[in-house]
């Protein structure tokens, strides 16, 4: 454990929030390894691990399947207003979000929401 580690405040423990840190949603637990559900809690790196971001309780949160699937390598302000501007607004309704995503940001993450999708859509690769 390094110096930096000591001196950054406490967290709690990304396990124990109810909410999606982005979009506010309620969180449910995972039932089984390939639960889908877009509201399940799973832990995410505020700062991606793949941008150089530690390991650490520092820098996890708790964020929905969704807003984890969606943030990738995004630095988490940028995504927390995408997320507040774009996704929270239809998150109860994923063909609207869908719908939404494909005009403001273009296939790529509407095909992400096609899998959270129960009544799934022709998909989008189709329509080439």
């Amino acid at each position: 454990m390094s110096e930096d580690d000591d001196e950054r405040p406490a967290r709690p423990s990304w396990r124990l929030s109810p909410h999606c840190f982005y979009c506010s949603a309620q969180l449910v637990k995972a039932e089984g390894g390939a639960d889908r559900r877009h509201n399940v809690r799973t832990r995410d790196h505020i700062n991606p691990r793949a941008r150089g971001g530690p390991d650490a309780a520092y820098n996890l949160v708790a964020a929905c399947l969704l807003c984890n699937t969606l943030k990738e390598t995004t630095q988490p302000m940028v995504y927390w207003r995408f997320a507040l501007d774009h996704v929270a607004p239809y998150r109860h309704d994923l063909g609207r979000l869908r719908a939404h995503l494909l005009h403001v940001r273009g296939r790529r993450m509407a095909r992400v929401v096609e899998r959270f999708m129960v009544d799934r859509p022709a998909s989008l690769d189709a329509a080439e």
